[in-house]
C-alpha cells in the first residue's frame, strides 16, 4: 500500500507541474496582428498632380475708341455674339460743359455781334439787288439804243460788264449772309446748357462698337451709362469652346514635365475624366506663398483639352480643375502599397509573410505613384506583405492577419 506522505508528494507534485506549464503557456511567444497585403500585377501610372483654372486662349476687350458717353449696355454675361454684327456697345458725344458768368457774357455778346452782323450782310444783299436791277435796265436801254446805231460799241460793252459786276456783287453778298448765319449759329451753340440738352433714346448720333469675334459675352465692366475715356475697357467677348487649362506647377515637378505629354483632367464637376495634352511650359517662374506661409517657385504649365467640345461644353473661363499629367505608364508592374516599404540601412525593404512568420525581405523599386511603388526584384506575384509594421514585428516574429 502506498503510505500517506506519498500521496502528499504526487499531489504536490501534479500541482507544481501544473502551474508550472500554465506560467510556461502564458509567456509562449503570440502571434503580432497585422494587415496584409498580396503583391499584385497591375497597370502603374505615375503622375505629377495640380490644380488648375480654365481660361479662354484669346479674350477680346471691347474698348471706347474715342471719348465719349457710352449708352448703357443690354448685353449680359453669357449673351450670345456674332462677329462683325452683333453691337455690343454705343457711344454718343457727351454733353456740353457748363459755362460760368464770365464765359456766358462772352457768348451772350458774340450772339449779338454775330446778330447785327447778319443784318448788315442782309442789307448788303438789298444794296446789291438794287444795283443789279439798275445795271440790268442800263443794258436793256443800251442794247435799244444800239440797235439804231445811236451809242458806240464801247458803251454797249461798258454796260454789259456793269450788269456782269453788279450780278458777282449779289452772289457775293448773299454767300456773305449764309456765312453770317453759320456764325450765328455757332455763337449760339456755345450758350447750349446741358440742363436745355435732351438726350434722345430713339435717335442717337451714336458710334457703335461690334463684337470682334463669334461667341459669348465674358463680362460686362460698363453696364451703366457713363461717360468714358478713350481706351476704357467697356465688356469683354471669346470663345468658350477655345478653352485651355493654365495650372502653377512647382518648378521641381514642371522640369520633368515635357510638351505632348497625356494629361487626364479630374474634378471638374463631370462624371468621367476628360483628356488633355500639354502644350507648353513657360519659360519663366514666380514665387507664391502657400497656405502654409511658404514661398515657392511655381511655373505656369498651359494644358489643352483634347475631347469634344459637346463633352465639356458646361465648363466656362476660370472654373477649377484637377490635372494630371502622366509621366510614365505601364500596363503590368509588380506593386505594393507604399507603406510596406521601409529603409534597411541603404536599401529598401518589406516584412514579407510566410508561413505565419514575418521574414525581412530587401527589395529594389523602381516607379512610384501617390500610393503604389513598383518592386523589380525581391518579391514575387502573390507574395504577401505587411503594411506599416510596428516595432513588435521583426524579421522572424510570429503573425496573424487581422
Amino acid at each position: 500500500m502506498v503510505s500517506a506522505m506519498t500521496k502528499r508528494v504526487v499531489a504536490w507534485g501534479l500541482v507544481v507541474g501544473g502551474v508550472a506549464a500554465a506560467v510556461a503557456w502564458s509567456f509562449r511567444p503570440q502571434p503580432v496582428p497585422v494587415e496584409l497585403v498580396a503583391a499584385s500585377t497591375m497597370p502603374l501610372v505615375v503622375t505629377v498632380d495640380e490644380e488648375g483654372k480654365t481660361e479662354l486662349r484669346d479674350v477680346f476687350v471691347v474698348s471706347a475708341p474715342v471719348a465719349g458717353r457710352a449708352r448703357r449696355i443690354t448685353l449680359e454675361a453669357g449673351d450670345a455674339v456674332e462677329a462683325g454684327n452683333t453691337v455690343v456697345a454705343e457711344i454718343e458725344p457727351t454733353a456740353p460743359a457748363f459755362l460760368d458768368e464770365r464765359d456766358r457774357a462772352e457768348a451772350r455778346a458774340d450772339v449779338a455781334a454775330a446778330e447785327a452782323a447778319l443784318v448788315l450782310a442782309n442789307a448788303e444783299v438789298e444794296q446789291a439787288k438794287a444795283e443789279l436791277d439798275f445795271a440790268e435796265a442800263e443794258l436793256r436801254r443800251a442794247q435799244r439804243l444800239a440797235a439804231s446805231r445811236t451809242i458806240s460799241e464801247q458803251a454797249i460793252d461798258d454796260a454789259e460788264r456793269a450788269y456782269r459786276s453788279r450780278r458777282a456783287a449779289l452772289v457775293t453778298a448773299q454767300a456773305s449772309v449764309r456765312v453770317k448765319e453759320h456764325t450765328l449759329e455757332r455763337a449760339r451753340s456755345r450758350l447750349t446748357s446741358p440742363a436745355t440738352q435732351v438726350a434722345s433714346d430713339d435717335v442717337c448720333d451714336c458710334l457703335e462698337l461690334h463684337s470682334p469675334v463669334s461667341g459669348q459675352v465674358i463680362e460686362v465692366f460698363h453696364e451703366s451709362e457713363a461717360v468714358v475715356a478713350a481706351g476704357d475697357p467697356l465688356l469683354s467677348v471669346g470663345d468658350l469652346s477655345d478653352l485651355e487649362i493654365r495650372a502653377e506647377m512647382l518648378s521641381t515637378d514642371a522640369v520633368k514635365v515635357r510638351p505632348g505629354m497625356r494629361v487626364i483632367v479630374e474634378g471638374w464637376g463631370g462624371d468621367v475624366p476628360l483628356a488633355g495634352e500639354v502644350e507648353r511650359i513657360e519659360p519663366r517662374g514666380f514665387t507664391k506663398v502657400s497656405a502654409l506661409g511658404i514661398e515657392e517657385q511655381r511655373v505656369n504649365v498651359v494644358v489643352g483639352l483634347r475631347d469634344p467640345h459637346q463633352t465639356w461644353r458646361s465648363l466656362g473661363h476660370g472654373f477649377r480643375v484637377d490635372i494630371r499629367v502622366v509621366l510614365w505608364e505601364t500596363d503590368a508592374a509588380l506593386t505594393v502599397p507604399v507603406t510596406a516599404l521601409f529603409r534597411d540601412g541603404a536599401a529598401w525593404a518589406v516584412f514579407a509573410e510566410r508561413d505565419g512568420v514575418a521574414h525581412l525581405t530587401r527589395v529594389d523599386v523602381g516607379r512610384r505613384s501617390g500610393l503604389d511603388v513598383q518592386v523589380t526584384d525581391g518579391l514575387r506575384e502573390g507574395d504577401r506583405v505587411i503594411l506599416s509594421p510596428s516595432d513588435r514585428v521583426a524579421d522572424g516574429v510570429p503573425v496573424v492577419g487581422r
